[in-house]
């Protein structure tokens, strides 16, 4: 069996690690809360810092909700020819973070 090779739509947002992928993002010093992509200041209405830290997250979260993508996204997301369905999953990581994305199986209902 080969390997997976996984292509970056934009350089900068993730990264391969021994323990598996990661979503490179920030997190403020202040108040904790958690970015993805990178915040160069932090968005809380209720924290008066922006003491940005670098962070990642991943690889594993708490699936809320899934659907499945029938029709391709526009660009910069990269999408195979001839076009194929697959989930898109919205997920809790630890830190705080909850992000929308692709899921590693084409049906999650399988």
């Amino acid at each position: 069996m080969s390997e997976v090779r996984r292509v970056h739509a934009v350089d900068g947002l993730f990264a391969e690690t021994p323990e598996g992928p990661r979503l490179l993002g920030s997190k403020c010093g202040g108040c904790q809360t958690s970015y993805f992509p990178r915040s160069e200041i932090c968005h809380n209405p209720d924290c008066n810092g922006s003491d940005m830290q670098p962070a990642s997250f991943g690889p594993h979260g708490t699936l809320w909700s899934y659907a499945i993508q029938n029709y391709p996204p526009p660009p910069p997301v990269l999408s195979p020819q001839p076009y194929k369905p697959y989930g898109v999953g919205l997920v809790d990581m630890p830190g705080g973070l909850r992000v929308l994305g692709r899921l590693s199986t084409p049906d999650p209902m399988a």
